[in-house]
């Protein structure tokens, strides 16, 4: 289409539309013709009655999640949303995808209606999700204008920046085509760091982009910190980050180690802590691959985040690891009270016997600022935001300005354990259900499973995963409380954590991978009986 900002696989030009196409659609003022199903909040849902009911279903099932990733691009951009129209269309002659989507205007006035192409026949996958990855593309580059900060719609860094998104918005699933990372090295590292590439064509200047934003995760900035931080160019963006200004050499650097074939080459950090209160570092291979950080008796429990590692002591004093091996520990904090810790891009967390919660902003001892006061405050985890479980079940998002700026998303004294990786946040009750928050607070959780058995819940920027009291792991697929599939079935599984891979911790010590497929495809890690914990940090 003309002027439009596309999603498309490389070298595809999609489908032109017929006469009886553009005159059935001319009564309604868009591109194609349409039947609404719906209105959620400032997003109306539509499809192109020629695809039938396959149409309508796909067209109800995406009324019924986009709240949710329009909620994470507001947060992400630090930026208000408007008005959005979806329009599920044949883009393509296949219902597969592979039409990808489009829109006009890089922001809510001129580019708010979303053309998806439908998803109903793709061979692999959930349709569903993918119809949600065309959505979270376009969606964000609305959000790219209103927020006017740098990122281009329609140009490298801007794309790269949607298909980023489209990969992490919950529960976005981008098609095959859709990955460029491994153009960008193919092409030989031509820097589209220091410049812009004007379009949204270029395989190779959006794969840039896209391991940009990954190294940027790697390194443990959030998504929402990239996004905000903006930059008409990746280096700006890398700049207003880290007050370097060697962005293309270090790119170049971090990238020409690896075998790229995603657009996330960049390896979870896999730690484990013993009862000896030892810390270690898998860096491979198996069974031997373990490099010891940290030897020490008071050792009670590790959080980290991209390269960033923590750990607390029972006297509750809180380090960060500098390197080298076992001395090179710094001293953050010194408190008894302190019970727990969580970390979250370059920010990290602790909270207090009383209730109190403390966000690091250093000097070391001295740097910490209380961000809340609450003695039932009973957990706190870290996504791209920081939230809170009280004993009464309720929950609370960090919105700021320090100690009055929370606010409830839940009121439910069921609530036993929550879990949140970027923008996704996931409770668990004491009968085992388990519920993702979709916006609005209060009211806008779905429930996407039912089952007693449920004892522990884990998530990652693409996955939710919950754990049996009988050892089995199950993968949340969708759609809703039937679409969960079974990775492993042993009762000795005590733990799982998940990074860009799961990983689950044995009552005797050993760790496994998951490397697929489902039940035999675990393959062991460490086998010591001494590990008492596991942690990951991507």
């Amino acid at each position: 289409m003309a002027n439009s900002r596309e999603f498309l696989p490389s070298g595809v030009a999609r489908k032109v539309r017929t006469a009886a196409q553009i005159a059935a659609a001319a009564p309604h003022g868009l591109d194609y013709p349409v039947t609404q199903v719906g209105v959620v909040g400032n997003i109306t849902v539509s499809y192109d009655p020629s695809l039938g009911a396959q149409g309508a279903t796909l067209a109800t099932q995406m009324l019924s999640v986009v709240s949710a990733p329009y909620q994470q691009m507001q947060s992400d951009f630090a930026t208000t949303g408007g008005p959005v129209t979806v329009v599920i269309a044949p883009l393509s002659t296949k219902n597969d995808g592979s039409g990808g989507a489009y829109h006009y205007g890089c922001d809510f006035t001129n580019g708010g209606v979303l053309y998806l192409d439908a998803t109903f026949a793709v061979s692999t996958g959930n349709p569903l999700d993918v119809e949600v990855a065309l959505y979270i593309a376009e969606l964000s580059e609305c959000f790219m204008g209103t927020q006017n900060r740098g990122w281009g719609c329609g140009f490298s860094n801007g794309e790269g920046l949607s298909r980023y998104l489209a990969e992490n918005a919950s529960p976005g699933t981008i098609p095959s085509w859709g990955i460029t990372g491994p153009s960008w090295v193919s092409a030989g590292y031509p820097d589209w760091v220091t410049k812009t590439e004007q379009t949204d064509q270029d395989y190779s200047s959006t794969g840039c982009a896209i391991l940009y934003i990954y190294w940027m995760r790697s390194l443990g900035f959030t998504t929402s910190q990239i996004v905000q931080a903006g930059g008409a160019t990746l280096s700006a963006n890398y700049q207003t980050l880290t007050g370097k200004t060697t962005a293309y050499p270090d790119l170049v650097a971090a990238v020409k180690g690896l075998t790229v074939t995603t657009d996330d080459p960049f390896p979870t950090r896999l730690y484990q802590m013993h009862g000896d209160g030892t810390i270690w570092h898998y860096t491979s291979p198996p069974l031997t691959g373990w490099q010891m950080l940290d030897n020490n008796a008071r050792a009670r429990d590790i959080a980290g985040c991209g390269n960033l590692l923590y750990q607390m002591h029972g006297d509750g004093t809180i380090w960060i690891y500098t390197g080298p091996p076992l001395t090179g520990w710094q001293m953050l904090d010194n408190n008894p009270r302190a019970r727990a810790i969580a970390a979250s891009g370059t920010k990290l967390y602790q909270l207090h016997d009383d209730g109190t919660i403390w966000i690091y902003t250093g000097p070391p001892l001295t740097g910490w600022q209380m961000l809340d006061n609450n003695p039932r405050t009973k957990a706190i985890v870290a996504g791209d935001q920081l939230y809170q479980l009280h004993n009464d079940g309720t929950i609370w998002r960090y919105t700021g300005p320090p100690m009055t700026g929370w606010q409830m998303l839940d009121n439910n004294p069921a609530t036993t354990a929550i879990a949140a990786s970027g923008g996704a946040l996931y409770q668990m009750h004491g009968d085992g259900t388990i519920w993702v928050y979709i916006g609005t607070p209060l009211t806008g959780w779905q429930m996407l499973d039912n089952n007693p058995a449920a004892t522990a819940i884990a998530a990652s920027t693409s996955a939710l995963y919950q754990m049996h009291g009988d050892g089995t792991i199950w993968i949340y697929t969708g759609p809703p409380m039937t679409g969960w599939k079974m990775l492993d079935n042993n009762p000795r599984a005590r733990e799982i954590a998940a990074g860009e891979g799961l990983y689950q911790l044995h009552g005797d010590g050993t760790i496994w991978i998951y490397t697929g497929p489902p039940l035999t495809g675990w393959q062991t890690l460490d086998n010591n009986p001494a590990t008492t914990a596991i942690m990951t940090a991507k």
